[in-house]
């Protein structure tokens, strides 16, 4: 695990954490998109680059004030609301089920998905990510768990880490980030969020080869 590919994983948790900054926008209308790339980047990584940087070419020039305001109501139209938000950025959404009587009910919130990451959180030594006021299972917090972990890597060296990583991957983003993410690429106005769900598919890919983890 290499300094950049921890960085990128941070920026991306940040993205879906909150609104897109204005720095962004303002780097995006001069042709200044500044991302950390992992020098080993490639297949679904580069892909994923290469579309934000289509994205961002295709700005080049513009206002940035008029960007940001597009990038914040994407932002809150895809994963804030109006209710019904668009996307749901939980594990619980996915993985979840609640049986009552004869009926079971999915696409739940709040479900056994945020007792267990909490549980391994806690397992890792780790109390709060950051001041965020979301369920641990939210996806810029799995992301941001990996990126803590990553640091405390290269901190260290201590392998520990390490596999607390692949097992957090194995047992919580890879079983269903990508549900999460074709989601997203099937909904017409995550014109800037399709590239950033491409980011983390592919920082994902890129984790769990390196990690030895299977993806299924």
């Amino acid at each position: 695990m290499d300094p950049t590919l921890v960085s990128l994983v941070s920026v991306v948790a940040a993205l879906f954490l909150e609104e897109p900054p204005l720095v962004l926008a303002e780097g995006m209308v001069r042709g200044q998109l500044d991302l950390p790339v992992p020098p080993s980047a490639d297949g679904k990584l580069t892909e994923a680059l290469d579309a934000l940087r289509s994205f961002a070419r295709a700005r080049l020039g513009g206002d940035a004030g008029q960007l940001h305001r597009q990038l914040r109501q994407e932002f809150a139209g895809l994963f804030v609301g109006p209710q019904p938000r668009t996307v749901h950025p939980y594990e619980s959404f996915y993985r979840d089920s609640l049986t009552v009587g004869a009926e079971t009910f999915q696409g739940l919130l709040m479900g056994e998905s945020v007792d267990k990451v909490r549980a391994f959180w806690a397992e890792a030594g780790v109390h709060c990510i950051n001041p965020y006021n979301y369920p641990p299972d939210h996806i810029g917090l799995e992301l941001a768990f990996v990126a803590y972990m990553g640091r405390g890597y290269l901190d260290t060296g201590e392998e520990r880490y390490l596999e607390l990583t692949r097992r957090f991957l194995e047992e919580h983003l890879l079983t269903w980030v990508p549900e999460f993410c074709a989601e997203l690429y099937a909904v017409d106005t995550a014109r800037f969020y399709k590239p950033v769900a491409q980011l983390a598919e592919g920082l994902l890919a890129i984790l769990a080869e390196r990690l030895d983890v299977g993806i299924g």
